[in-house]
């Protein structure tokens, strides 16, 4: 009965190590994993840059075909006809200048000073009440200009002299009592198509 028991015990003995055994190798094995090198671990990716300059150049070219596309556009609708006072065509030949439109001018001002030049050209001098002058330039070409004697209210038509606040003028004439009267309803009129032609042209 003695030599049983011990036998039991040697078998009990042997399980227990053989099982301790296995228990450690297995938490040498994840020691082992858990403090492995950095260098071994795969490196993140880095983005490449070939596909943003691809979608970059493309970009452009949508723009730059845009703004062609545009320019055909505004050539293509014509000219326009603004009608204002001095202070209002000034800022809006500084608004449209580089949009590129082809725009003519109605001024209804006073005119305080005419001078003739050596040329067929002469040059008058209108201005708002109480408000900004603008030099305006008629050649007698075709027709010559009525007389006018300042200080007078006149009616001017021309267009903008690219680069200066100076009016290249087609027609002038004195103003009469409608063109006075109806000009802030037409240039609240055209204020608002200034405004529109900036929103969808203007960069």
């Amino acid at each position: 009965m003695q030599i049983q028991t011990n036998s039991i015990q040697n078998i009990k003995f042997g399980c227990e190590y053989q099982s301790r055994s296995l228990v450690g190798a297995q938490k040498s094995v994840n020691k082992a994993y858990l403090h492995r090198p950095s260098d071994i671990l795969p490196s993140p990716l880095k983005p490449s840059t070939s596909n943003v300059e691809i979608v970059s150049k493309s970009e452009e070219a949508v723009q730059k075909k845009t703004r062609s596309e545009i320019l055909k556009k505004i050539f293509k609708s014509g000219p326009r006809v603004f009608s204002g006072p001095v202070e209002k065509v000034l800022k809006w030949h500084k608004s449209l200048q580089e949009i590129g439109v082809l725009v003519l001018y109605e001024i209804v001002a006073k005119c305080v000073n005419v001078r003739p030049t050596e040329t067929c050209a002469k040059n008058l001098v209108v201005r708002d009440e109480n408000g900004p002058a603008m030099q305006v330039v008629y050649y007698e070409i075709d027709f010559l200009m009525p007389e006018i004697r300042p200080p007078c209210t006149v009616r001017v038509i021309g267009k903008m002299v690219a680069g200066a606040n100076r009016l290249q003028a087609f027609n002038v004439r004195l103003a009469t009592g409608d063109d006075v009267a109806t000009l802030p309803r037409r240039a609240a009129v055209s204020a608002h198509h200034v405004y529109n032609l900036c929103e969808e042209y203007g960069s």
